[in-house]
């Protein structure tokens, strides 16, 4: 996305296996619903196979939940490089919306969380301008 790099997906396939473990036994553990789970894992495995398509936390320092992965991130960027919802306003918003969910459900406080789907949600008119529709 705009310039950010995250390396997290450039191990070996048997950490990558791994920390796969972990995300899903944290997720279980926050009592997050199945659904969701799958979304992660899938978020995750294509990363895995496509680790210079994540990109983490665009501008803004992770809120990491594993050592160098944020899962909000995570699923943040699956939704924008495989469902595309920078196309459409009203996915990206829905999208950057919850991102801040995520990170709250995770732990991560309010403010901060929602603040950045907020800054998000406002340089949206300035997103198309950089990154124009393909």
């Amino acid at each position: 996305m705009l310039g950010s790099k995250n390396d997290f997906f450039y191990q070996d396939e048997k950490t990558l296996k791994s920390k796969r473990r972990d995300v899903k036994t944290l997720l279980k553990i926050k009592g997050f619903n199945p659904k969701l789970i799958e979304l992660v894992l899938c978020a995750y495995d294509y990363f895995s196979k496509n680790p210079h398509l994540f990109d983490g936390e665009t501008i803004v320092k992770d809120l990491d939940d594993l050592p160098n992965l944020s899962i909000a991130g995570l699923v943040h960027d699956f939704e924008y490089v495989v469902y595309k919802v920078w196309k459409n306003p009203v996915k990206k918003i829905k999208a950057d919306w919850e991102y801040a969910q995520l990170h709250e459900q995770l732990g991560k406080g309010y403010f901060i969380p929602y603040l950045r789907a907020i800054c998000l949600i406002i340089i949206t008119p300035l997103y198309y301008l950089i990154k124009p529709f393909n």
